[in-house]
């Protein structure tokens, strides 16, 4: 009986690269028996998910520089994008809830639209007093509160913000709040706006709102993400970090089918509440693990910054972002003229990096997000669109709307293994909406 084997890349404990099957024969055993969906049979195709890996599209080698370099271009991309059109608070903003106590005196509330590059802060958002590493919380609320005249140390403003980004995570628009018992002068909101605090925190505005407004709590209805997955060119040499020598493998037409893969995936889980334990890492601290995507898409550009596949079936052919093909052309064109060989054709491993071939962008708006949710649901939903991809290409008919539900069957089982987050340098916090 025919049986056919194709490679998958991880990394194993040691690093080392090593193929795995995607899929067999029905002959073939199983892969681990508590996954669900190992020797399930589409079109006479038996799928064998892969253990506990990364998706092979991120370079290999947890501390390469090869992976290093495949995400530089990132954080220039999120600086060079315009904000949305609908990225500021609205001025005025009426309680979203009576307050409990009427006669309570509420105390002047400002609210800050900030642009920051993650990979400036290895502390993340949340400022953690145990660890002396720079913080987006710690670096702006100590900036702010001298320009008002308070001390940072002792009577310093406490931030709330839209978004408790991870450690090189960046934001476009994050929405920050705080409270201050005297109203802050309007020549001070003059100086904040266009402020820049170390070159990698810009406050795009200052706006005072309703005191009520919190941009964690109260007054914010969603909150959207940009992923952008750089990729390298097919048949690039890559160096783990540790001699291990490997060949990345993604033809565009891949790069492609996966894009659209990943639309008809996403369209099965759109406006509806789902339980999304098994897309978040830690401990579960908040009330419940339910959310509602709602809306969600997957685009794929080429080199020259053509969208080759535009977001969700159905939709207007637009890009992911304003502008988003232009600035990564010209992103892209800019940093592969670098001194450092970044750009080279030569495709060889060592000290020349082969450049960008195209990139893939993953766009989710959530009404909330758990710990590094859009990280695993961006990862996982590579994973289920390769498997789709692959198994249509040995298949005579079908497509990807015969494999709909797989990720929403993935998705309902809870199930946290076998996913680990995409890397944090491709993730931005875009915008959030507010009611």
């Amino acid at each position: 009986p025919f049986a056919r084997t194709l490679s998958f890349r991880q990394s194993p404990p040691q690093g080392r690269m090593s193929p795995l099957p995607l899929f067999a024969a029905a002959s073939m055993t199983a892969l681990a028996s508590q996954v669900p969906s190992a020797g399930e049979s589409v079109g006479g195709v038996v799928l064998h998910r892969p253990p506990p890996s990364i998706h092979h599209l991120f370079a290999p080698g947890q501390k390469s520089v090869t992976r290093l370099q495949q995400f530089a271009i990132a954080p220039e991309l999120f600086r060079s994008l315009p904000l949305h059109p609908n990225s500021n608070p609205p001025r005025g903003l009426p309680p979203p809830v009576p307050h409990r106590n009427p006669t309570m005196k509420l105390n002047p509330t400002y609210a800050l639209v900030v642009s920051y590059d993650g990979t400036a802060f290895p502390g993340g958002y949340e400022k953690n007093p145990n660890l002396d590493v720079p913080t987006v919380q710690g670096v702006l609320s100590e900036r702010i509160s001298s320009a008002i005249g308070l001390d940072p140390l002792t009577r310093g403003i406490k931030l709330a913000t839209s978004g408790r980004t991870d450690a090189l995570v960046s934001a476009k628009a994050s929405m920050m709040t705080f409270h201050v018992k005297e109203e802050i002068a309007a020549s001070f909101l003059e100086d904040v706006n266009g402020l820049s605090v170390d070159a990698d925190v810009t406050v795009r505005s200052a706006t005072p709102v309703h005191a009520s407004f919190h941009a964690s709590f109260g007054g914010t209805s969603a909150r959207e993400y940009l992923y952008v997955l750089p990729l390298l060119p097919h048949g690039a040499v890559l160096d783990d970090g540790e001699g291990n020598m490997s060949t990345y493998d993604c033809e565009e037409e891949y790069a492609v089918r996966l894009a659209e893969a990943a639309n008809v995936l996403l369209s099965d889980v759109v406006g509806e509440e789902m339980d999304y334990l098994g897309m978040m890492k830690g401990k579960v601290k908040t009330q419940t693990t339910l959310c509602t995507i709602l809306d969600a898409g997957c685009w794929y550009y080429d080199g020259d910054g053509n969208m080759l596949v535009g977001g969700e079936e159905g939709r207007p052919y637009e890009d992911v972002a304003p502008s988003f093909g232009e600035c990564w052309r010209e992103v892209r064109g800019r940093m592969s003229q670098c001194n450092d060989g970044v750009g080279s054709d030569s495709g060889v491993a060592g000290d020349v990096f082969p450049g960008w071939a195209g990139c893939l962008v993953f766009r989710v708006k959530s009404d909330r997000f758990l710990r590094r949710m859009m990280r695993k649901v961006v990862n996982s939903l590579l994973q289920e669109a390769t498997f789709i991809v692959k198994a249509d290409m040995d298949r005579v008919g079908g497509g990807a709307n015969d494999w709909k539900g797989k990720w929403r069957q993935r998705v309902e089982r809870q199930d946290r293994s076998g996913n680990t987050p995409a890397l944090p340098q491709g993730l931005c916090f875009w915008r959030v909406e507010v009611e």
